[in-house]
């Protein structure tokens, strides 16, 4: 008898292991230094398809998920206004909408102090029908997009642009996609200071190596944005043997051509769908000008045949930054 219970014992453990094996892996290993509360597009969406309930703390955000959906700020939370209806959900699990980390792990802190709920979790949304898709080839995980959202978040120009909708832009969304994608750090973003020289003197924005961060102008707008994240992206992807360091000065063949490059990839030269090569040269001479002095014209032409690489002239993200790094003319 004492036999047959251990072979029996063995077979449900057997039993055990092999059912273990085929249990869905969550998707959760795209959740790279993230709590674990925090849960990716896909867990969302079958989250969304049962019967737990979401609550969306973005402040008047659109969301993919449009129904079973209780609007409601952190400040809301600690109102009594607002405690019939959170007891509703008493016991039950929840899922978070947010717009960024911070807002994410502040969400969580309160709503796991008031001890209605039985399971909290936190997806990251900035807007509705956004989120970061997965390339083929790279991983973008949850804790990279809350480094860009809130990179952006709380930034708005004078004319009322959030650059946060800035993610909407292509050019914008595809340098922030290049940066993780060669490893670089996610630049700091900052809004300028009143009296700030370079901005006085007619520019949008600029990029500082030495810290990483990109100053805004007050009425910088989304081209400037993608234009300063692709010299970030300059600096830090390099054909060894042509690096350039943030220490030492540009030579001004060094800097046209920076320029030069950025100007084309940035979508502020696409007119009817197609690249303008003299917008880029325009543009590209206003910065070298400021930088260069008086040979800015003579370098612009020196440098143009080897640094404005159109690709095929069309205004598509195919071609986009495909032949970055350059091999710097010094």
């Amino acid at each position: 008898m004492k036999n047959i219970l251990v072979r029996k014992s063995h077979f449900l453990i057997i039993i055990l292991v092999i059912a273990l094996l085929f249990i869905p892996i969550s998707s959760s290993t795209n959740i790279k230094n993230l709590p674990e509360y925090y849960i990716d597009y896909e867990i969302a969406q079958q989250y969304y398809e049962s019967d737990i309930a979401f609550f969306d703390m973005r402040e008047s955000t659109d969301s993919i998920f449009n129904k079973k959906i209780l609007t409601i700020s952190i400040d809301d939370l600690g109102c009594e206004c607002k405690k019939s209806q959170l007891n509703q959900y008493r016991g039950k699990d929840i899922v978070v909408l947010v717009t960024d980390k911070r807002m994410g792990d502040e969400a969580y802190t309160v709503l796991k102090e008031m001890k209605l709920f039985r399971n909290i979790s936190v997806f990251i949304e900035p807007w509705a029908g956004f989120y970061f898709e997965k390339d083929e080839n790279f991983e973008i995980s949850l804790y990279q997009q809350s480094l860009i959202i809130e990179s952006l978040s709380g930034l708005v120009n004078d004319e009322g642009l959030d650059y946060k909708d800035c993610l909407g832009n292509p050019f914008v969304f595809e340098a922030y996609m290049q940066l993780i994608m060669h490893g670089c750090p996610i630049p700091k973003i900052v809004m300028a200071e009143e009296d700030d020289p370079i901005c006085d003197s007619g520019f949008g924005g600029y990029y500082t190596c030495e810290t990483n961060t990109i100053t805004l102008c007050a009425g910088a707008d989304c081209t400037t944005l993608a234009h300063e994240l692709i010299h970030a992206l300059q600096y830090c992807y390099q054909d060894p043997g042509y690096e350039i360091d943030c220490l030492n000065l540009l030579s001004c063949n060094q800097f046209a051509c920076m320029e030069i490059d950025a100007a084309t990839r940035d979508g502020g030269c696409c007119i009817d769908g197609k690249l303008d090569p003299r917008c880029v040269e325009r543009r590209a001479l206003k910065s070298i000008r400021f930088h260069c002095g008086d040979q800015a014209e003579q370098v612009l032409d020196e440098m143009w045949g080897l640094c404005f690489r159109p690709g095929n002239s069309q205004c598509n993200l195919i071609d986009f930054l495909n032949t970055i790094p350059i091999q710097w003319n010094t």
